[in-house]
């Protein structure tokens, strides 16, 4: 019944966007003369609502919700060798003294090592790592960095915390550590509007929460904590009923949260247990990150219409695409003066065009080349439009829209380009801030990006910019006076997010917003006076699959959509797929041996090719890595979705990334649908390895000069040679010096392989390749 009541309101609604009358009127049985004031007013009335419905939905914003059950009384899984990496400067001495002191409490092993925030190269101090971790007993469990904390004032566009956190992250990964890597902060993020802020802090989050998707195996998570550890406060009292002090429950929480909190719900990811990585711990308790709806308030339903502007309003970044938008409807809601601010400034492509657009919605337009980056200029700029006496010329608006996109990994980033991109955030905003400072003003805009909120591939000093904004404006009402950071989405004509960029978003979740409907959200945002909101047209049945892809992620927990999309994505194996299952194991047992991997990998090449768009298998090549292939998280979840479909096997998506060539992958499979035969998995490792090596090689091969090469030939020669012989007989990897011959090499690696341990293997792959 509802289904066809359904239907008949989406026919009633059709003939009203359609506007036809005549069809109308026989559907409602009267003249079609009484309808000609009524239908226009309800298409109106309906497009309206739909329009309201969208906005709706674009709205979201960051809280925080406590962590029950971390006492940090049962610590017992943080014990092991931790790294603890401290600022030299001395600047997080109280929470370095007593973060060591509740890790060894807890029964860790505690290396601790100072860097210079600014000072150190990433080499230096990888070569730093492998000394302080070279008497550990057992490799590292975790790694906690305190750089964030590094005050340095030479530098102001970029903290010298953020700094040394991204050259530390780099080394770890260079010293071959694998141990997550947790950095604090202090003041980074809100719980409550009453917490402090450090803008520069909230660098180390933009860019953590990017490390996590760029390199989910090596990252633990972000800590921000209160300004100092704690003091002694004799009348709490734990739950022994023993006097426990303030700061003793603060390094209860912290040692808590490296031992990892479980996260309940959908999250994302391989099958397994997912941990809190974004929290905050505070004297009333340890609270975790998450993303959740910002319906508006019934009361607030008109007041965007009732928005309006007046004055001067100074536009950075106004002779481009979002700024000339904004500039636009601020003409049109009343302001008087525009103040539009580039490094181009009249000499901008689309400057004569803006200018001539807000002339005629009848403003007054000053388009002036400044660097926002230059205190000093934009202070001179300030201060002749503050001598300005025309009508309207009081400045009574800031809007900062500048800055520049990104597309550069963390582990390829260098510090000059991590500046850059930072700066072209950073600078304006505390510039404009500082310059105005307490002065009374209607807004103070800051764009942000999504990024901020959930990072993005190759987006590490953007997300670090912008969750600088982010924390400025919470600073802002901390000191009282006006701010207003809104986090967006993708424009669909305007921004970063246009041509393929944007054809690229929507195909990951990411939808395009309408500009008009986009503008609307900005002016309902002002209205209600927000703080921080983040405006997204989201498609979470494609974004939560991908985005989590590779690492869980509590951060959609309270997002209904997210969560049903994750647990479709995760839904147990069904009957159908358990009987393509067999049909499938049906196939392979009835094949001789050698043939079973051979027709496995041909699945797996022809889906692969269909994924990436080819009309056969043999431009998938059974040894390259799916990474060098095309691969990347979106095509990934299509490819395991089509796998599983065809094998009847629930697999991960992580699927391409754990066993990264269809040769290993083919391997893996068979191995998943025979169970544990010799010709299945065992020389599984072996081929992750040689996958690895043909990745080096072919990144690097036309570098080499034809000594190198030839050197590295004949050692990868003589690796097949003894390959060959230790399969004549005796110990698999006897350190035999025979050259034997190549010939009928598959039958003999298959019998190294049964008779070899892996320990055995890798010394010997070692041994030959090193």
């Amino acid at each position: 019944m509802n289904g066809a009541k359904s239907e008949v309101d989406a026919d009633f609604w059709r003939i009203v966007a359609e506007t036809d009358r005549e069809q109308l009127a026989d559907e409602l049985g009267v003249g079609q003369g009484s309808l000609d004031a009524v239908l226009p007013a309800l298409s109106s009335w309906r497009e309206r609502l739909n329009e309201q419905s969208a906005l709706e939905r674009w709205r979201y914003k960051v809280t925080w919700t406590p962590v029950t059950g971390a006492t940090g009384t049962d610590v017992a899984e943080s014990a092991g060798t931790w790294l603890v990496v401290t600022p030299s400067d001395g600047s997080a001495q109280d929470w370095t003294d007593a973060s060591v002191r509740r890790l060894t409490e807890s029964g860790a092993a505690v290396v601790r090592l100072e860097a210079d925030a600014l000072g150190a190269t990433r080499a230096e101090l990888a070569d730093r790592i492998r000394d302080a971790l070279a008497g550990a007993d057992d490799a590292p469990t975790g790694v906690l960095s305190l750089l964030a904390l590094a005050q340095d004032t030479s530098v102001t566009q970029v903290s010298a915390g953020a700094i040394g956190t991204l050259t530390l992250a780099q080394a770890l990964g260079d010293a071959g550590i694998q141990a997550p890597l947790w950095c604090l902060t202090r003041g980074a993020v809100s719980v409550t509007p009453d917490d402090d802020v450090d803008a520069d802090q909230a660098q180390v989050w933009g860019m953590g929460i990017v490390a996590a998707l760029e390199h989910p195996d090596r990252w633990g998570g972000l800590i921000d904590v209160p300004m100092k550890p704690g003091t002694a406060d004799e009348s709490d009292v734990s739950m022994a009923g023993a006097p426990q002090s303030h700061e003793q429950r603060v390094l209860d929480r912290l040692v808590a949260a490296l031992a990892g909190l479980p996260a309940e719900g959908q999250v994302g990811g391989q099958t397994g247990a997912a941990y809190e990585d974004q929290l905050a711990i505070r004297s009333s308790g340890l609270y975790a990150r998450r993303l959740t709806r910002a319906p508006r308030p019934r009361s607030a339903a008109t007041s965007a219409a009732k928005w309006q502007a007046r004055g001067t309003y100074l536009v950075t970044g106004g002779t481009g695409g979002l700024g000339g938008r904004l500039a636009a409807d601020l003409a049109r809601s009343g302001a008087e003066h525009l103040v539009l601010i580039s490094r181009s400034g009249p000499d901008a492509p689309a400057a004569p065009a803006i200018r001539a657009e807000l002339e005629e919605l009848g403003a007054r337009v000053t388009i002036a080349a400044c660097d926002v980056a230059d205190r000093a200029a934009l202070a001179a700029l300030v201060a002749d439009l503050d001598a300005d006496e025309s009508a309207g010329s009081g400045i009574r608006g800031v809007v900062h829209a500048a800055g520049v996109g990104q597309l550069v990994e963390l582990a390829a980033m260098d510090v000059p380009e991590f500046a850059r991109v930072v700066a072209s955030k950073v600078s304006g905003a505390r510039n404009l801030d500082e310059l105005f400072g307490d002065r009374p003003l209607d807004v103070f805009l800051c764009y942000s990006s999504i990024s901020s909120v959930w990072g993005g591939g190759g987006q590490a000093a953007y997300a670090a910019g912008n969750a600088y904004l982010d924390a400025l404006v919470r600073g802002r009402r901390r000191r009282g006076v006006t701010g207003t950071s809104v986090a967006w989405g993708a424009w669909a004509e305007a921004g970063l997010a246009t041509g393929r960029t944007g054809e690229d978003l929507r195909t990951r979740g990411v939808v395009t917003m309408a500009t008009e409907l986009a503008v609307e959200a900005l002016r309902q945002a002002l209205a209600d006076d927000e703080t921080e909101l983040m405006v997204a047209d989201i498609d979470w049945e494609r974004f939560a699959p991908v985005y989590t892809m590779s690492r869980p992620s509590p951060l959609f927990l309270q997002l209904a959509d997210a969560q049903r999309a994750l647990m479709a994505t995760s839904a147990a194996d069904t009957e159908e797929q358990g009987a393509e299952r067999q049909r499938l194991r049906d196939t392979l047992t009835a094949l001789p041996a050698p043939e079973r991997l051979r027709k496995i990998t041909e699945l797996v090449r022809t889906h692969a090719a269909l994924v990436l768009g080819h009309t056969a298998s043999d431009s998938v090549k059974s040894e390259r890595p799916f990474r060098e292939l095309g691969f990347d998280s979106l095509t990934a979840v299509d490819f395991r979705n089509r796998l599983g479909a065809a094998t009847g096997l629930a697999l991960p998506t992580t699927l391409v990334f754990d066993h990264p060539t269809p040769d290993i992958l083919g391997r893996h499979l068979l191995g998943e649908l025979l169970g544990d035969g010799p010709d299945a998995t065992a020389a599984e490792p072996v081929f992750a390895e040689l996958g690895k090596l043909e990745l080096a090689w072919s990144a690097a091969a036309t570098d080499f000069d034809a000594e190198t090469r030839s050197s590295i030939t004949a050692r990868l020669q003589a690796l097949v040679a003894r390959m060959a012989d230790a399969g004549q007989g005796g110990s698999a990897l006897a350190g035999s010096t025979g050259t034997g011959s190549a010939a009928g090499l598959g039958p003999d690696v298959e019998l190294l392989l049964d008779g070899a341990s892996d320990d055995e293997l890798f010394d010997f792959i070692s041994k030959e390749l090193d």
